[in-house]
């Protein structure tokens, strides 16, 4: 027999948060500009609340005609360590995703030029957060890598995204190695 699932015990989503009750984030609209920061000491290690926050604060941004740039940044020495491990539990794993999804869809539907200022490691779902901006200012502080290979598991959307960004042969390098890289480095596509 199968059990049709009921949606709400698999969402958490709770009603969208103004900006002043953002816990993890700071959003700035200053004129034409917004300012996204990641602000979840210290390692700015997403989990499902702040990637609700960051789906919300994408969604805000998208109705302001006035914003013409969006500035993804961190207020840590982090740029983003990826996701919080404990989040991915059986228990969690939908809600997590769907927070993700969220999250990195928004990004992708904005209609706004989205800019990540990378000013320190961006690891796992962290390079993937900055790997999806338009554009990637990385500081020579900046470090990305995947090291998602080295638990037994594959990035799904490094993988799926880094072959049109740094080549299929340079993209495959990062997944299968999880080696670090700067800035230079990984934007490399294998072909020099």
């Amino acid at each position: 027999m199968v059990e049709t699932a009921n949606p709400e015990e698999f969402s958490t989503r709770q009603k969208k948060k103004r900006p002043e009750d953002f816990e993890f984030l700071k959003l700035k609209l200053d004129g034409s500009v917004a300012r996204v920061t990641l602000n979840r000491p210290d390692h700015n290690l997403l989990h499902e609340p702040m990637l609700r926050e960051l789906a919300d604060s994408i969604d805000l941004i998208g109705q302001k005609e006035e914003i013409k740039l969006v500035v993804l940044d961190s207020a840590c020495k982090v740029f983003c360590g990826g996701i919080e491990v404990g989040e991915y539990t059986s228990q969690r794993v939908f809600q997590m995703l769907d927070a993700f999804h969220s999250a990195f869809t928004g990004i992708l539907e904005a209609a706004k030029p989205v800019i990540c200022v990378v000013n320190g490691p961006a690891i796992g779902g962290g390079a993937e957060l900055a790997a999806f901006g338009d554009m990637v200012i990385a500081t020579p502080k900046a470090r990305f890598a995947q090291p998602e290979i080295s638990i037994g598991v594959f990035p799904p959307l490094a993988s799926t995204i880094l072959p049109y960004l740094v080549g299929p042969k340079k993209a495959l390098e990062l997944v299968l190695t999880g080696e670090p890289g700067d800035g230079r480095t990984s934007a490399r596509n294998g072909t020099d």
